[in-house]
């Protein structure tokens, strides 16, 4: 039968049970239904745009399910049992067999031989296949596994990094009326902890974790110091380091077993060094360390000569290192590399090669991540030339270049203004895969972001299609790109449905920037109505994150009035973002300079000057007199049209016996018609500017 025949079969059969549970008369579990309701969504969607890349072991799961339900009935009765080959240790055969059989709508009907195989595919580290063996039992009716097989199948999850996948089973424990011990959450918030890429709220989500293990252990008094620790790091990780010292209080005050131990105290000076590089703190821990006879180890030192790299202190952290040594410490690669990091922080590229030399001296070997160091500080200063040439050499020194390695080139590609740069850094990315490199997500942002920066928004869409194809999740930083590129595009629509997705996902991290984009998307079209809607939900966004008022978002709808020439609603939008307690930067009050010279509200157009130089910002005279000049031009030569307008019709009215009496040269007997205080105000712009103007003159004369 033809696959998509197969596929709408499936369509149909859907709605029952599938094979397995008829041949006991039983119906699948709740869940089960739901993902067979899922499962046939998914189908549909594959019927209707073709096969796309699989995304996970659930999908590798899809073919086997579909023949669950459809497959032929041919028999097996010659085939030795999955029981049989995994009581013989014949791990690849049992799961050989197993699919075969659940092709065949035969699945195991005793749970325990399922769990069996699962837990032997772990041990022995074949994680894909326990992950599909799994995605199988839960597509057809979401078997009841015990506690001890979804432990191994988290593990598994973690090791191979799929963290959505560890994720979802997780879930699944709690949702099987399971209360997950310490050793499961603080196993699965160490795997959070480490996602620390930018646009993703997995270090959120280990916080929330953290809360619930804590609150389900009497504030954590019921837990032991590793599990502390691993409480301690969620907290530094988000940031909440007043929490953090809390949870060493806990173990301190309740005398539990390696309070002392000193990489508590290293967490928190790595939080204090991270959060804000804060000194006093910094310096406050390390006493009280001193007074508690606990010996800085080398991941003391090295956390203190990093703090101070990242800060630029390169002296400082030097003489952290001279104190390590003095100690007996041994240095090792983390400590030089830091010292690198601290060189290419301040520009200092002459200095980061010089201690690498130093490095080698010392019989240390550099690693992958010290040679990509160097690679970003070379690509930050524009020299591309060297940062290849590092390159090389990482990889002649034996270390392999990672997605961080590529994603410096990247950026050095990205920051390059000349016009030849996005194609070198799309053709760095087939180099990088052809190397066996696989991007990471942070790869396809850094390229997107490149793409906008060039003003082509087609092509980070495109980049964004290739990201999919390569099986990666997009997050906050890529959804906002993404809508960006479409706005740029004019597709209004498009937009909202990049933002939508941000918003639904819940792995993705929505931040401000996102609802700026989507200001300035709405702004672009020129639907005010829309733009002013998002930025209320901009403004309360902001509010309850503890952000100041979005000048950005503000500045977008300021811009869209602009476009319109629409003077007071624009001016009334910077007195808003005033009164929320913002302060307008240069480009907003610049906007408006520009909107009131080319109306002629020169009174505001002061203002708006006046509050440029109250914030200090350099005031371009020049940018100013020429808008003046080419606004006085336009009006002339209007006036110079209107003149002769009025003279051939007054002349022709004459011929016709009519006649309309002249004052001072001027038809209809005034003056010029423009207002009295719009001409004062110009006439004070352009004294200011230092173009010739009338303002001290006198009336009198």
């Amino acid at each position: 039968m033809a696959r998509i025949e197969s596929l709408a079969l499936l369509e149909v059969s859907l709605s029952g049970t599938c094979s397995s549970h008829r041949a006991c008369g039983s119906k699948p579990s709740r869940r089960g239904q739901i993902a067979h309701s899922q499962l046939g969504a998914r189908i549909l969607t594959t019927q209707k745009q073709g096969y796309g890349p699989r995304a996970s072991a659930a999908d590798d799961a899809i073919d086997v399910a579909t023949g669950v339900l459809i497959g032929s009935r041919q028999a097996y009765a010659e085939q030795p049992s999955v029981r049989y080959l995994l009581k013989h240790r014949r791990l690849a055969a049992a799961f050989t067999q197993f699919m075969s059989e659940a092709e065949l709508g035969r699945l195991p009907s005793s749970t325990s031989l399922s769990e069996e195989l699962i837990t032997s595919l772990c041990a022995e580290q074949r994680y894909s296949e326990a992950r599909q063996v799994y995605a199988i039992l839960e597509l057809c009716g979401g078997q009841q596994l015990r506690y001890n097989t979804y432990q191994a199948l988290l593990k598994a999850c973690l090791t191979t990094n799929d963290i959505e996948g560890a994720i979802s089973i997780f879930r699944d424990l709690q949702a099987g009326n399971m209360n997950p011990n310490k050793v499961t959450y603080c196993g699965l918030i160490s795997g959070l902890g480490k996602q620390r890429r930018k646009g993703s709220r997995y270090v959120e989500l280990a916080y929330e974790l953290w809360i619930e293990l804590q609150n389900s252990s009497k504030g954590g008094s019921q837990l032991d110091s590793a599990a502390l620790r691993t409480g301690m790091k969620a907290c530094v990780d988000i940031g909440k380091m007043e929490e953090a010292e809390q949870v060493l209080k806990i173990a301190l005050e309740n005398n539990i077993a390696g309070a002392k131990d000193v990489r508590n105290y290293n967490i928190l000076l790595k939080g204090y060094a991270m959060n804000g590089n804060k000194r006093a703190q910094i310096d406050a821990v390390m006493d009280r360390m001193h007074a508690a006879q606990i010996k800085p180890s080398r991941v003391t030192y090295n956390i203190l000569v990093d703090s101070h790299a990242r800060a630029g202190q390169v002296v400082e952290a030097v003489s952290w290192m001279t104190a390590a040594k003095e100690s007996g410490m041994e240095l090792d690669a983390f400590s030089y590399t830091s010292l690198i990091k601290g060189c290419v922080k301040v520009g200092d590229m002459h200095g980061a090669t010089t201690i690498l030399e130093d490095m080698r001296t010392a019989r240390i070997k550099p690693t992958y991540i010290t040679f990509s160091t160097l690679i970003d500080g070379h690509a930050r200063k524009g020299d591309l030339t060297t940062a290849r040439e590092m390159l090389q050499t990482m990889i002649s020194a034996g270390e392999k270049p990672s997605a961080v390695t590529y994603n410096s080139l990247l950026r050095g590609y990205a920051q390059n203004s000349d016009t030849d740069a996005l194609p070198q850094a799309l053709q760095l990315l087939d180099d990088m895969q052809q190397q066996g490199v696989a991007p990471a997500v942070d790869t396809f942002n850094t390229l997107m972001s490149a793409a906008m920066s060039a003003g082509h928004g087609n092509v980070a869409i495109d980049l964004y299609e290739r990201m999919l194809n390569a099986e990666l999740r997009p997050d906050g930083v890529t959804f906002t790109i993404l809508l960006q590129a479409h706005a740029s595009l004019g597709e209004v629509s498009e937009a909202v449905t990049a933002f939508e997705s941000l918003s639904r996902d819940p792995n993705a991290a929505m931040d401000i920037r996102a609802y700026n984009a989507m200001v300035n998307a709405f702004s672009m079209a020129g639907d005010m109505g829309a733009a002013e809607n998002m930025l209320v939900k901009a403004c309360e966004f902001a509010t309850r994150v503890g952000l100041p008022p979005p000048v950005e978002a503000f500045g977008a709808v300021v811009t869209g009035y602009a476009r319109l020439k629409l003077v007071a609603p624009a001016v009334q939008t910077v007195r808003r973002f005033n009164a929320a307690g913002g302060t307008p930067d240069v480009q907003m009050l610049d906007i408006l300079v520009d909107l009131c010279v080319r109306t002629g509200e020169f009174k505001i157009a002061m203002q708006a000057v006046r509050s440029m130089e109250l914030i200090g910002a350099a005031v371009d005279k020049e940018k100013y007199r020429t808008l003046v000049v080419n606004r006085m031009e336009y009006l002339a030569a209007a006036e110079a049209k209107a003149q002769k307008r009025r003279k051939s019709y007054y002349s022709s009215s004459s011929n016709h016996g009519g006649g309309v009496r002249e004052k001072n040269g001027v038809q209809g007997g005034g003056k010029d018609s423009r207002p009295a205080d719009k001409n004062e105000y110009l006439e004070r712009f352009k004294f200011w500017l230092g173009l010739p103007n009338r303002y001290y003159d006198d009336d009198s004369e």
